[in-house]
């Protein structure tokens, strides 16, 4: 792997670009052309054959790339590892930020009825000769803080894999970050206003959660979102599948292969973007609400089952499929639906 890919893909990896902006910047790198951060979807049916090619090359590098991460042996490496394990518990705490980074391992954050904070951690170490160096290796690099208003824990060695789980008082928190590079992430039963979740490899689950502007990401995850209330979400990964099914105002949900399976509740929600390159768009909407949507795939067949809609605009030529329906309901809020998806189909029927 040349140190230009490896550079986007590390890019990728901390945050610092999109899935998209990696695409196209290593297609250029294939091309030996100048970096762009933006991709044109809507130029890629237009493209010569030489170019469809290319792009083919990207994503085949990209899902090769993702495979051999997720396929690396990250216990790994290293020789024997010996297992610790340590507990943290705080009592009476009133902190509402939440900020956890970790190399590799898991997260799993779920709410209690207490105002005290527990920290089970079960950590693999490399390297030791014995349990109590194990021990004092972990105390030494696991840093854990707390004060009145932030709970941090942060544990950047790559000599260690740690599992978390933490027990933190059901109340509502005004932020919320959670950053792995390998491992997966679980939260499950409390408010966060601002919530950042990202992990490289490795499932993202949130479950009966509540809050106003969460981002998502990954580069290979299932992400699920199940039974959350959400104002404001941004969901992204390079491949696996996107899950969401709660109440939202905004979403948008990308991929670049995987599907996306969607159940929307509600009469809050407004705005909904849903896209994917190889992968089918499942939508269950609100057979209540007045709905606008507009739906395109390149390979594939679109559906709309949702009662009482009508046709605005239908094309259905071999390359290029196109629909963009309304629905007969008389309401003061529209919800506008976009899906997209380049080899797949897309099915929009009412939520069961």
């Amino acid at each position: 792997m040349s140190e230009e890919r490896k550079r986007i893909l590390k890019m990728l990896e901390s945050g610092a670009i999109s899935v998209e902006e990696a695409e196209k910047m290593l297609e250029q790198v294939e091309e030996s052309n100048f970096l762009s951060e933006h991709v044109e979807w809507e130029e890629f049916e237009k493209e010569e054959p030489q170019k469809q090619s290319t792009k083919k090359k990207v994503f085949d590098f990209l899902n090769n790339t993702v495979k051999k991460i997720k396929n690396a042996d990250l216990d790994f490496n290293f020789g024997p590892s010996i297992d610790v394990s340590h507990v943290f518990f705080y009592q009476a705490t009133t902190f509402n930020q939440l900020q956890l980074e970790i190399e590799n391992g898991s997260v799993d954050v779920r709410a209690w009825d207490e105002e005290d904070v527990r920290i089970e951690c079960k950590a693999k170490v490399y390297k030791v000769n014995d349990a109590e160096q194990a021990k004092k290796l972990l105390l030494e690099q696991l840093e854990v803080h707390l004060d009145n208003k932030d709970l941090k824990i942060k544990l950047e060695s790559k000599k260690m894999k740690a599992d978390l789980i933490l027990y933190v008082p059901r109340r509502a928190y005004e932020e919320g970050k959670v950053r792995l590079f390998n491992g997966p992430i679980s939260l499950k039963g409390f408010y966060v206003n601002t919530l950042n979740c990202k992990t490289s490899n490795g499932d993202i689950e949130l479950q009966k959660m509540k809050g106003d502007e969460w981002e998502v990401k990954a580069v290979n995850s299932d992400i699920r979102l199940v039974d959350v209330n959400v104002k404001n979400s941004e969901v992204e990964a390079l491949t696996g599948s996107i899950q969401v099914e709660g109440e939202f105002g905004k979403l948008d949900a990308q991929l670049v292969n995987g599907s996306i399976h969607c159940k929307w509740f509600g009469e809050l929600g407004h705005t909904g973007f849903f896209k994917t390159t190889t992968g089918s768009i499942d939508l269950n909407l609100p057979p209540h609400r007045a709905i606008d949507g507009e739906l395109k795939t390149t390979i594939g067949s679109i559906h709309c089952d949702l009662p009482e809609h009508y046709i605005i605009r239908s094309d259905s030529e071999v390359l290029k499929k196109q629909l963009h329906f309304q629905t007969k309901k008389e309401a003061n809020a529209t919800l506008f639906i976009e899906a997209e998806t380049k080899t797949g189909s897309i099915k929009v029927k009412p939520i069961s």
